[in-house]
């Protein structure tokens, strides 16, 4: 049983992880910030895909080269996506994602122009040919041209950085994150590893790219991911702009209310200081741990990698951190006149403030803490 009969058999296993990864981040996804690593699986489902075509297609070498190029088109994007995904989660931008992917996707398009019209230069391989193994056509590469490594440099540059980024961001992060991240560049990873070990001809015999077989490993870890540590849905924000700065404590939700962050102060402030809070519902632990309002405050901050609003609840007196006149002009509006009010009234106030400011399930709230008021 040769490697091409290997491939060919293992494939089945590898469309159906890809599939199924692919499908669960449609499942999962939490709006647009999903869309570059759907495109990254679609592209290692197209892999393989094209794969197994060129192995199953007549002797005729012209159906042989089409999917042969096919597969570059796929390969060619891949890192695209990859960096720009990589970028969104590990940094928490959202701005310009389109314009830098159009950007980095110039010398993609390029590779796959030079991959269709090879023949005419023989940029991207100097010698392959046609060759029989067993019972399989195959295009075998004994020689790559100057675009090919070209290629591959700015490929693996792409995924090196982009590992970079999604790893020095969570070294010191929350368990959850540092799970999320691992299993995600562990994932993207492996199939780097087998192609590398093909291109550089490191086993002798070896001409067949198996890297598409590591593709089935890495589905199931970015479906690991997804499922079991919310990729899509839970995203941490950049560290270094809040929560380890403040002085007080503070708690970073997203727009249904779920913890993304927070510092030390602000678990201990709620009485979970003992627990990680991330992926739990800040309202829920409202319900449980009555807090006071009064040391209460919302600010908006810059979305989330998905686009939604985050808000970051900061513990402390509220004239040394005062509302966000930004947020909700009428809640400070209204803050002057606070000092007029007495107690109770303060209290409704303020109460109503904090609904003004993230309103999922404040009624509820406001009737919890204004039973506790009388």
């Amino acid at each position: 049983m040769n490697q091409y009969t290997v491939f060919l058999l293992l494939s089945p296993i590898v469309i159906l992880s890809s599939l199924v990864a692919f499908i669960v981040s449609f499942r999962h996804r939490k709006g647009r910030g999903s869309i570059y690593l759907q495109g990254l699986l679609a592209c290692s489902l197209g892999i393989i895909i094209a794969n197994v075509l060129e192995l199953a297609s007549s002797s005729d070498p012209k159906y042989i080269l089409l999917f042969s190029h096919v597969t570059y088109i796929f390969l060619a994007f891949t890192p695209v996506f990859w960096f720009v995904f990589s970028y969104q989660y590990g940094t928490g931008h959202t701005q310009s994602l389109g314009k830098l992917f159009a950007t980095l996707s110039i010398i993609p398009l390029l590779t796959v122009a030079v991959s269709c019209t090879n023949p005419m230069h023989h940029l991207l391989w100097r010698h392959n040919e046609i060759e029989t193994i067993g019972s399989f056509h195959v295009n075998v590469v004994f020689e790559y041209g100057p675009w090919f490594w070209g290629h591959f440099a700015y490929s693996y540059l792409l995924y090196i950085i982009g590992s970079v980024l999604v790893m020095k961001e969570f070294i010191d992060h929350f368990a959850l994150y540092r799970h999320q991240s691992f299993l995600v560049v562990t994932a993207i990873s492996l199939p780097l590893v087998f192609n590398l070990i093909y291109v550089s001809r490191t086993i002798p015999g070896l001409t067949k790219d198996l890297s598409p077989m590591a593709i089935a490993i890495s589905g199931v870890l970015f479906t690991i991911s997804m499922v079991k540590y919310h990729l899509l849905e839970l995203n941490p924000p950049p560290r270094d702009k809040f929560c380890d700065y403040f002085d007080a404590g503070a708690v970073i939700i997203d727009g249904n209310g779920i913890i993304v962050d927070y510092n030390t102060a602000g678990a201990a402030f709620i009485g979970c200081g003992d627990i990680d809070l991330i992926g739990k519902s800040f309202y829920e632990l409202r319900s449980a741990c009555p807090m006071d309002i009064g040391k209460l405050t919302v600010k908006t901050i810059e979305p989330g990698p998905n686009g939604e609003v985050r808000r970051c609840i900061i513990f402390g007196p509220l004239d040394a951190s005062p509302l966000d006149e930004t947020d909700n002009p009428a809640a400070s509006e209204a803050a002057p006149c606070l000092s007029t009010l007495t107690r109770r009234e303060r209290e409704v106030a303020e109460l109503l403030a904090v609904d003004m400011l993230f309103p999922a399930n404040s009624s509820f709230l406001i009737l919890f803490q204004l039973a506790r008021i009388a």
